[in-house]
């Protein structure tokens, strides 16, 4: 690995460790700094070579998963710019956010026609009926 990407990430993480906000997923955020590495292009880091690592067509991944890997390349990237400037920084609106399904919420009409339909019944944490 290039010794100046390696320093980078080694300061990022001390960084970040020092505000106590750590890298929850430090071995996914050496896997992409490899990936720049493994491109063989000196600097500038580009917007497509890290959509790539975001999206990587290898494997099949989630907008969750995809987002998560966004932000965890965009992060080290705006630490990176600090030294090699012309190091692009990928906009936040660049990515789907993951959409998470809307709950459903029993309303108290619900409730009083599953207490009904129960016919008085009550289940107890034992899971035997009573009554």
């Amino acid at each position: 690995m290039r010794s100046f990407l390696l320093k980078n990430l080694r300061d990022y993480l001390n960084i970040r460790k020092a505000l106590e906000m750590p890298i929850q997923n430090v071995r996914l955020l050496n896997d992409f700094v490899q990936y720049l590495d493994r491109q063989g292009r000196s600097q500038p880091f580009t917007l497509s070579t890290t959509m790539r690592w975001v999206c990587n067509e290898s494997v099949e991944q989630s907008v969750s998963t995809q987002y998560a890997r966004f932000f965890l390349a965009r992060g080290f990237l705006i630490h990176l710019k600090a030294s090699l400037l012309d190091t692009e920084i990928p906009s936040v609106h660049l990515i789907a956010k993951p959409r998470r399904t809307k709950p459903f919420v029993f309303s108290v009409e619900d409730f009083d026609r599953l207490i009904k339909s129960s016919n008085g019944a009550s289940v107890f944490a034992t899971g035997r009926k009573s009554g």
